[in-house]
């Protein structure tokens, strides 16, 4: 049976001076079909050194949530590797639980890191370079960076954040995702710095990297204020040069910003998302209070252009914890003028006893322009007397399911159009067809060809898609008559005489034939039975 809970540490190793503090992020995947309310615990010779922030996470299902992990070894501890296990236990269910181990490298003792001071008072900010983890391979992030600077002249080297600002609450962490890029002709050793605050409060993994000619990698910032930092806003600057020419670098500058102690904090993952139709954000929601809280969720655009689903649209949040909930973004409209358009829109997370103020994020959806509908007839040219049929093809290139309704229709009025089916379910990044079956409402026998052109459109359901035309050509052919014949051809008799009436049709479809005789003297009473 798999395991209902799975537990990971990250960075699974923390390099640590005596007296000073680094600190791992800790996720637990729920793997079950209920909530799950999860105590963590930390266990080994040295467990009083480690605290957990916070010990307790309410998890969804199929979801996930983390923790922190903070390690902090007395000044007078022994150069050594020690390992801490952390345990994940299951509230709910009896020995259902998850463990994993952390590494402790633990180094001579060094001072205490300053406290710093928010970018908007007077004093200038401690600066430190960040702690830097031992190099770990990480998958560079997908997407559009929110910010992103290249090396002066040729750009060779290209310094990407998955973010541009992140807001936290003392005591809590956060990860920002980088990516680093080579876009020159020959191979870099790139060394990453991360200034403005304490090192004991940044974690830089990894801080060297080689790139060969354009190889695009990735690393990871964790940044994780101490419980007693002020609120305010803080400035981040981050660096990558090559070591050997220091003229080819890039920066960035963030900004961090730190909540109240004791208040909510909303966090949006990603903080921007692209689709044609739509996207999904995680809303996670943290509080570093001492109850429990419901939290509400709703969201806004300036423009009423997009709608939001949140899942759940309450969140229980625990004491001193996190919750998460899914958020898809959806636009009301397709985008069919321009390659994109960025629509911002606010996340609020309003607690119902109202024991603290809303808090509020920014989000970014970037709606693609969605490729029209691809509608095509085969042939596009048919010639018959009576009736002829095509097959239509309706492809989608988008990114969302439709249902497509088809129709025809020409200016003269003088074609049944008959589709089967009239409509088609068309999947995503897919096709489907339909038969079309065109026929005359009157048929000809005079000398040359009439020719139908008719249009056949594809209306979408919904606004996200627009509808598609296309024409093609019936070319009706004059219709061979049918041929008549009596039998016998002639007959005598003082008083009438029976005939037999034989016709014959030569075309490959049936055909409805009049029938009416008379005599040029109009001397002789003539019936036919029966007349059709």
């Amino acid at each position: 049976m798999p395991a209902s809970i799975t537990l990971s540490i990250d960075p699974p190793t923390l390099d640590v001076q005596a007296g000073a503090e680094a600190s791992a992020q800790l996720k637990v995947q729920n793997r079950s079909q209920f909530v799950g309310q999860y105590t963590l615990s930390v266990s080994g010779a040295e467990a009083a050194w480690a605290t957990l922030e916070p010990d307790q996470l309410g998890v969804f299902p199929g979801g996930d949530a983390t923790a922190t992990l903070r390690v902090r070894p007395p000044a007078g501890a022994a150069s050594a590797t020690y390992t801490l296990t952390v345990r994940a236990a299951d509230q709910n269910e009896d020995g259902e639980s998850a463990t994993a181990a952390c590494k402790v490298n633990v180094r001579g003792s060094a001072s205490a890191a300053p406290t710093p001071t928010p970018a908007s008072v007077t004093q200038a900010p401690q600066r430190a370079t960040a702690v830097q983890a031992p190099a770990q391979p990480i998958a560079p992030f997908a997407g559009t960076p929110a910010a992103s600077a290249a090396s002066p002249g040729a750009a060779q080297l290209e310094l990407a954040a998955s973010r541009d600002t992140l807001t936290l609450l003392p005591g809590t962490q956060q990860p920002l995702d980088l990516r680093i890029s080579n876009r020159g002709g020959t191979v870099l050793n790139v060394e990453l710095s991360a200034q403005g605050l304490p090192a004991a409060w940044l974690t830089l993994t990894p801080s060297t990297l080689t790139l060969a000619p354009g190889q695009t990698a990735g690393a990871r910032l964790v940044v994780a204020p101490s419980a007693d930092a002020p609120s305010g806003s803080y400035p981040l600057e981050l660096g990558a040069v090559e070591r050997d020419k220091a003229a080819i670098r890039a920066a960035l500058d963030l900004a961090v910003e730190i909540g109240e102690a004791g208040g909510l904090m909303v966090e949006l993952i990603p903080p921007q998302a692209e689709g044609q139709a739509g996207a999904q954000f995680e809303v996670r929601v943290t509080q570093s209070g001492a109850s429990a809280v419901n939290v509400g969720l709703e969201a806004s655009d300036a423009e009423g252009v997009l709608t939001y689903t949140f899942d759940p649209a309450t969140l229980f949040v625990p004491a001193g914890g996190v919750a998460s909930s899914r958020l898809n973004v959806r636009a009301r409209r397709g985008l069919t003028g321009g390659d994109s358009r960025t629509y911002p829109f606010t996340i609020s997370a309003t607690p119902s006893d109202g024991t603290s103020a809303a808090a509020t994020q920014q989000g970014r959806f970037v709606q693609r322009r969605t490729p029209p509908l691809a509608l095509t007839i085969d042939p596009q040219e048919q010639t018959a007397p009576a009736s002829a049929r095509y097959t239509v093809h309706v492809g989608n290139g988008s990114e969302m399911e439709t249902t497509v309704r088809l129709s025809a229709s020409e200016v003269e009025t003088s074609c049944r159009f008959q589709f089967t089916p009239a409509t088609l379910a068309v999947p995503p990044q897919s096709q489907a067809q339909a038969t079309l079956d065109v026929s005359a409402l009157q048929l000809h026998a005079d000398p040359g060809d009439i020719i139908h052109t008719f249009t056949v459109r594809a209306e979408p359901s919904g606004d996200l898609l627009m509808p598609a035309e296309t024409s093609a050509r019936f070319v009706q052919s004059a219709m061979e008559l049918p041929a008549v014949a009596l039998i016998p051809p002639s007959a005598s008799s003082s008083g009438g005489a029976s005939y037999i009436v034989q016709v014959t049709n030569p075309q490959a479809v049936p055909v409805d034939v009049g029938l009416r005789a008379y005599d040029a003297a109009n001397q002789v009473a003539l019936r036919v039975d029966p007349p059709q």
